[in-house]
């Protein structure tokens, strides 16, 4: 997942809003009457599963060897995954990893770009009702905001830093003509920017950075695995 509350206070000047990717992510979702969204069957070999909470219309799936990869048509996470597993294997938990990542806003209209950072957590789902619920263990966002600023301030701050200052040089001000007559305002913030040192930026919101989950890997057993990629195509590298 694009609209997250909690950055509203710093990307007021961003047209584009950011991704949604957390447990409220699905709120504009229509559901069926259990709450619960589509209902998707899979089958890999002697591995039968349901997977419910991912409308189809924003979801599609490919299943290559033994790894069934989730391929998103849209900005929908898979916060609000369950899945039943109806045969092939007989467990009371999944366990699996969760990569989570950071975007970095730039300019207005433009997608968020991935920055080069990854935390990594290993989880186990519980079954619940015969169901194992991904929103029981993915962080949310003020969550992985609170760690990210105790546990990583600095290591972000400084690849935010890098990040923008490139950026503005290489794509706003050597390329200025490019904005002079409709966009000024962005040769004006990059050369705000390269007069900021890294020290000035003391939070997150300075320096216009969403927390979120950038990859899920379950393991499905007998060496099967469910993998989603949560990527933003970044429009610049």
């Amino acid at each position: 997942m694009r609209c997250i509350l909690i950055f509203l206070l710093f990307v007021v000047s961003c047209k584009g809003e950011p991704i949604s990717n957390h447990k409220t992510s699905n709120e504009n979702i229509s559901q069926k009457e259990n709450g619960i969204g589509d209902t998707i069957n899979i089958s890999m070999g002697n591995l039968k599963l349901v997977l419910y909470g991912l409308p189809k219309d924003d979801f599609t799936y490919e299943i290559k060897k033994d790894t069934l990869y989730l391929i998103k048509k849209g900005d929908i996470g898979i916060d609000n995954l369950q899945l039943q597993i109806l045969s092939g294997i007989n467990t009371k938990e999944l366990t699996g990893e969760i990569d989570y990542g950071a975007y970095q806003y730039l300019l207005d209209d433009m997608m968020p770009s991935r920055l080069n950072f990854t935390h990594r957590e290993s989880v186990q789902i519980p079954m619940v009702l015969e169901k194992y619920d991904l929103s029981k263990v993915i962080k949310g966002l003020e969550e992985l905001q609170n760690l990210y600023q105790k546990e990583y301030f600095g290591q972000l701050r400084k690849e935010s830093h890098r990040f923008q200052k490139t950026f503005y040089i290489k794509e706003v001000l050597d390329k200025k003509e490019e904005y002079q007559d409709c966009c000024p305002e962005y040769i004006q913030k990059a050369k705000d920017f390269q007069l900021k040192k890294e020290d000035d930026f003391k939070t997150l919101s300075d320096l216009v950075i969403e927390p979120t989950y950038n990859k899920v890997i379950l393991n499905l057993g007998n060496k099967k695995f469910l993998v989603f990629n949560n990527y933003l195509d970044n429009i610049w590298d």
